[in-house]
């Protein structure tokens, strides 16, 4: 049996510097001539370091996290072009905190989730990967949510307080920050991008949790329920669609469906606004080599899916992975989309 003072593991945090998030409603009809954001970043060479879709009635909303040093560049994009300013809202100053790894265990996220709403932090979005688990949060608050994630798991002390600070680094900073350069260049302009294998997980759920904002202590309850059972999850993403509601998405296997349902029904109040849905999906998975120091992968991935008549119903990437989710029995067309533009190893 686990001795309950002992600390959940975790292998390191890893805090960005300053970002700017950008959000864009868009149309999925086809009839949308407003040019997404991730073409347009991509075709000004400007790489998006976190990156999340999600539904929205008849639309999606794209939202993106660049280093603040574009801010101006894009600023000036988006003055531009009337249409694109009326669709795209932004904030000027945020920052991600990840943890890793989080080997697919829900106490993470109850742990680090239960304290920043203890905190009152500001909490713009959250996206896993593969390994590890990114929160944007008010850029002003990272610090203090790094420090706070520090004290709640076992850390090995040289991994405890890692930043994004270039060249400071190490020693050989600048000869290893030309060298990633260099890779980048080299690599980014290759006829289909190369990835360590493109993946198909079938029989999935995607649950998806809207919960008014000042009701989130039960978002923290099903968390909590779902890490007790044992549920292990396949992807998470949340995302704050307005100032008054929570939205969280959770992809896992069918097995737990009853377990969780049965929880809700006995915990939620659907009178209050507190509301569950579930969706059949089939998720697929990528990762390649310098997919986080590249512009232009989220262009051409979400470009061909667009073409291909496939869209995801959900989406996130962060680092060097990206995450796409489908309606049941889709997945196998959007994988053969992404073979136009990506090389599986």
């Amino acid at each position: 049996m686990r001795d309950m003072n002992t600390k959940e593991s975790l292998g390191g945090i890893k805090q960005s510097q300053k970002l700017i998030l950008l959000n864009q409603r868009l149309e999925l009809n086809g009839s949308d001539d407003v040019m997404p954001l991730y073409r347009l970043l991509g075709m000004r060479k400007i790489n998006i370091e976190f990156l999340t879709i999600t539904p929205s009635g008849r639309e999606s909303v794209l939202t993106c996290c660049v280093n603040s040093n574009a801010v101006d560049q894009i600023m000036r994009m988006i003055n531009a072009d009337e249409q694109l300013k009326s669709r795209v809202v932004f904030a000027p100053s945020v920052g991600s905190v990840s943890l890793f790894p989080h080997r697919f265990r829900l106490k993470a996220l109850e742990l680090v989730y239960s304290a920043f709403d203890a905190m009152k932090v500001p909490l713009y979005g959250m996206t896993t990967t593969i390994s590890s688990m990114t929160f944007i949060i008010d850029y002003t608050w990272c610090n203090k949510a790094q420090s706070r994630i520090e004290s709640l798991f076992d850390i090995p002390g040289r991994q405890k307080g890692f930043q994004n600070r270039d060249m400071q680094a190490e020693p050989d900073g600048l000869m290893a920050m030309l060298t990633k350069s260099l890779e980048t260049a080299a690599t980014y302009h290759e006829h289909r991008i190369k990835t360590y294998g493109v993946k198909i997980h079938p029989d999935l759920n995607l649950m998806t949790f809207n919960i008014p904002l000042d009701r989130r202590s039960k978002l923290i309850g099903v968390i909590q329920a779902m890490a007790e059972m044992g549920a292990n999850f396949h992807f998470i993403l949340s995302t704050w669609a307005d100032s008054n509601r929570l939205w969280f998405y959770f992809v896992l296997d069918r097995i737990w469906e009853n377990r969780i349902k049965q929880y809700v029904s006995g915990n939620f109040d659907e009178a209050a606004g507190e509301i569950m849905n579930v969706l059949p999906v089939e998720l697929i998975h990528f990762q390649g080599p310098h997919f986080g120091d590249r512009y232009g992968v989220a262009d051409r991935t979400l470009t061909s899916l667009r073409e291909g008549g496939v869209w995801p119903v959900l989406s996130g990437c962060s680092g060097a992975s990206m995450y796409l989710v489908f309606p049941e029995s889709k997945a196998a067309k959007a994988k053969e989309s992404l073979l136009n533009v990506l090389e599986e190893a």
